[in-house]
């Protein structure tokens, strides 16, 4: 974006239209900037390399739930992310901890309970086939 990024537009762009439904397209893969663009009023967040059909389910989606970029909250160990992100487990280590600083969370579970007391994520994405 030519003069503001995604975090600092938000607020003005919701001001102007507060039932605006905001998805956010990026391609910050680490998730960095996740927590802030949702902070700001980020309904949903995916990675430019999503799917047509992804986009279009999160648009659809913007009027009831929030939506995160699969590999984002999959849950996945830090080895299988640096593995398909091209990336070292090392890196990915610094990207979960920046990310867990912001919200200050001690670990990955406060991170899942936190996201879905935010409704960061929708419930059914942390369960199982059997609900569990």
């Amino acid at each position: 974006m030519p003069r503001l990024d995604g975090v600092a537009a938000l607020p003005a762009i919701l001001r102007a239209h507060p039932t605006a439904r905001v998805v956010i397209l990026t391609s910050d893969q680490d998730g960095t900037r996740t927590i802030d663009e949702i902070r700001a009023g980020a309904i949903s967040y995916l990675l430019k390399i999503a799917g047509v059909d992804e986009v279009a389910t999160a648009v659809r989606a913007a009027a009831g739930e929030s939506r995160l970029a699969p590999s984002i909250a999959r849950g996945r160990a830090n080895k299988e992310i640096g593995r398909d992100l091209g990336i070292t487990e090392e890196t990915v280590n610094t990207h979960v901890a920046s990310i867990l600083s912001k919200p200050h969370l001690a670990d990955r579970c406060q991170a899942a309970i936190y996201a879905l007391q935010e409704r960061l994520v929708p419930l059914g994405s942390v369960l199982d086939d059997r609900g569990e």
